[in-house]
């Protein structure tokens, strides 16, 4: 019994991480939308990537994610 209560307390807690997003547009030099750029968002901390790519407004974003520290790459 102390078993199957412990394991529910763990998968609650996994559960109740907060998440965060990175999001964002991609615009060139004169201000004009990219579209179709490819985004890589890398977790320093667990080196997790996690790729994506702008839409036809230029427009990306990478949801949950855990928080912390993030280097983000386009292409």
């Amino acid at each position: 019994m102390r078993l199957v209560v412990a394991a529910l307390l763990l998968v609650t807690a996994a559960l109740a991480q907060p998440k965060a997003q990175i999001s964002g547009f991609v615009r060139d030099g004169s201000g004009a939308v990219v579209q179709q750029a490819a985004i890589a968002v890398l977790n320093l901390d667990t080196g997790i990537r996690r790729a994506t790519q702008s839409n036809n407004e230029g427009f990306y974003a990478v949801s949950s994610l855990t928080p912390g520290q993030y280097k983000i790459t386009i292409r």
